[in-house]
């Protein structure tokens, strides 16, 4: 375990992934939801045949560059827009925080994914270790919160899961430590058990 002290990029990014990087190939159909960031979609595509970017506000919807594809679409539809049974992988970053019915919204995914297809999904930990501390003094945020509709705790997400149609699932904990924007302060890129249910973020990783 390595702790240190320095500005912050995007480690729940970086290592979903190194996460992606294992699971797709040259033949590969990626949906990427939420894809206003072009730097990472980009970044998606190099690995991949195709990646279908799937955005939900007009004002952040990019042109089609290479191999990425984007539509204008809602999480909660998703099968309006993508074909059934048509993709490979799935990479949503920070978004799934932002769906009011986020039960509907998984069970779309397992609509338009492949068998054996595998999405991966990052999310903040709502009991991460700098909220703990800021609640003792300020009590507990109550959601929504700015555009978070809400956060999840482990079990929070073991809970949602068990309501949708996966039934194989990994829930991993990614960076531990205090953060006060736009520094991390005394932090882990890797999770020790036993502050596993602190972490800063998770990565959800959901097998059809």
């Amino acid at each position: 375990m390595k702790i240190y002290f320095r500005h912050s990029p995007n480690y729940g990014w970086s290592h979903l992934l190194q996460s992606y990087r294992k699971i797709v190939n040259k033949q590969s159909i990626v949906l990427e939801i939420g894809a206003s960031a072009t730097p990472n979609t980009r970044e998606l595509a190099k690995f991949v045949h195709q990646v279908i970017g799937v955005e939900y506000y007009q004002t952040r919807l990019p042109s089609n560059y290479r191999n990425i594809t984007y539509k204008l679409g809602d999480w909660q539809k998703l099968a309006s827009i993508i074909k059934p049974n048509s993709i490979d992988c799935v990479v949503s970053s920070h978004c799934l925080e932002h769906i009011p019915d986020d039960q509907k919204a998984l069970n779309q995914l397992y609509q338009i994914m492949k068998p054996n297809a595998v999405a991966l999904l990052t999310t903040p930990n709502r009991l991460r270790l700098s909220r703990r501390l800021i609640e003792i003094f300020t009590g507990p945020r109550h959601f929504p919160h700015w555009e978070h509709v809400r956060e999840y705790s482990y079990q929070d997400l073991v809970n949602l899961i068990s309501k949708t149609k996966f039934t194989k699932y990994r829930i991993t904990p990614v960076v531990f430590g205090l953060y006060a924007p736009p520094h991390f302060v005394l932090f882990s890129t890797v999770v020790p058990n036993i502050f596993k249910n602190y972490a800063n973020y998770w990565e959800v990783s959901l097998i059809k």
